[in-house]
């Protein structure tokens, strides 16, 4: 005497499938969080590059604007003058792409080059022609120094911010 099974028939099927269902979607679901994962890490390291690229111009700003105020050869000097210009336009557009809030302003603004190309290229002595020659002590040159010191540490510190969450 055959005895009939109490489970519908649709049970051993739902079975076989749930063997093979849940397997491949935690795999899926595996994936989509270590792809994650590295997306964000992949990110933060071309932030981190943009963030050294941006440092590194303004090394180059600071450099090419004590030459321009303290060279004695005016053809150097307009030289130099060019490559700050280019130089912080490109800062600008580095800093546009950054996207970091301004640690002084607490997270309301966005960090700009403005007092750095201020100091550099305001009223004074830049626009003169003649070209007006500084000494290295000038105190041009030491606000110069201090606007990329601050532009360099905001930079530092609102990218540690960003990931330190």
């Amino acid at each position: 005497m055959e005895t009939e099974s109490a489970l519908p028939f649709w049970v051993p099927w739902l079975v076989e499938f749930l063997k093979v269902a849940i397997p491949s979607t935690l795999v899926v679901i595996g994936w989509n969080v270590v792809s994650r994962g590295n997306d964000r890490r992949e990110s933060r390291k071309e932030k981190r590059q943009l963030v050294d690229k941006t440092i590194d111009h303004i090394d180059s700003i600071v450099e090419d604007a004590v030459v321009f105020f303290t060279s004695e050869d005016d053809e150097e000097a307009e030289h130099r003058a060019g490559k700050v210009l280019a130089d912080l336009k490109r800062i600008e557009t580095f800093l546009q792409a950054l996207d970091l809030k301004d640690p002084a302003s607490n997270g309301k603004t966005l960090i700009t080059a403005t007092t750095l190309r201020q100091s550099i290229t305001g009223d004074g002595p830049f626009w003169t022609r003649p070209r007006v020659r500084l000494n290295l002590g000038s105190s041009l040159l030491s606000v110069i120094r201090s606007e990329a010191m601050q532009l360099v540490s905001k930079l530092e510190t609102s990218y540690l911010a960003l990931y330190s969450k």
